[in-house]
């Protein structure tokens, strides 16, 4: 089911106001449009279930907050002008990120984004182990034609424990790892939108499934899983 009109028009009418006032006068199109939201994750979540067991989750409650932490920020803009949902696919993997924002500004990703010291030592480790094997995910044709080029920060210099010339450092170098691609606001308003983001993500399996394993690894040492 595709993304209602108001929901992108409430959005882009709160960048312009962003205030309380507007927003509480305004209660009963934000609540529509968050109901908008997470039947979209329900439905994504519901066609991912298909592919592989993943943990039960309340669609609400995998949107984030639309409450702006303002306490360190210059931006006292109380709101987010997007919503944006997280399927967890289960401990220690990776998840399904999905943002919606008019404008043509939305996207979908997946990959780590804020990883612990451990989690980014055991990535690090499975790239110097088996770093040919995400090259290969990372230059398949059907995953570039979707996904393009890892994303992520990245060290200037070679991470400790690793040589500046090891034939893998621009891969160990990353500090993220992650993959996006952009979502205009008429392909969230087209029919099918969840069985378009299932392709895309299903295309990404491979990068995911990847990052498992070392994530898991971390898990385990962390005494976690």
């Amino acid at each position: 089911m595709p993304i209602q009109a108001d929901t992108l028009a409430f959005l882009a009418e709160l960048e312009k106001h962003n205030d309380r006032e507007w927003f509480k006068a305004r209660k009963d199109r934000y609540d529509a449009a968050r109901h908008d939201a997470a039947a979209l994750s329900a439905q994504l979540m519901d066609a991912w279930s298909k592919l592989e067991p993943i943990p039960p989750q309340e669609p609400l409650k995998t949107l984030y907050r639309i409450y702006r932490d303002v306490r360190f920020s210059k931006n006292k803009d109380p709101y987010k002008p997007w919503f944006s949902f997280y399927i967890k696919r289960g401990p220690g993997r990776v998840g399904l990120f999905v943002h919606i924002r008019p404008g043509d500004r939305g996207m979908i990703g997946t990959g780590i984004y804020d990883p612990s010291k451990e989690q980014l030592a055991a990535i690090r480790q499975e790239i110097d182990y088996n770093a040919a094997t995400l090259r290969k995910v990372l230059k398949a044709k059907r995953f570039q034609d979707t996904w393009g080029a890892l994303e992520g920060e990245q060290l200037k210099r070679a991470p400790k424990g690793y040589a500046v010339d090891d034939p893998n450092i621009d891969l160990l170098r990353y500090k993220q790892l992650m993959i996006t691609r952009p979502v205009a606001d008429a392909e969230y308003r087209g029919k099918g939108i969840e069985k378009t983001l299932l392709a895309d993500f299903k295309k990404a399996r491979p990068f995911m499934d990847f990052l498992d394993a070392p994530l898991q690894e971390a898990l385990e040492k962390e005494g976690k899983a």
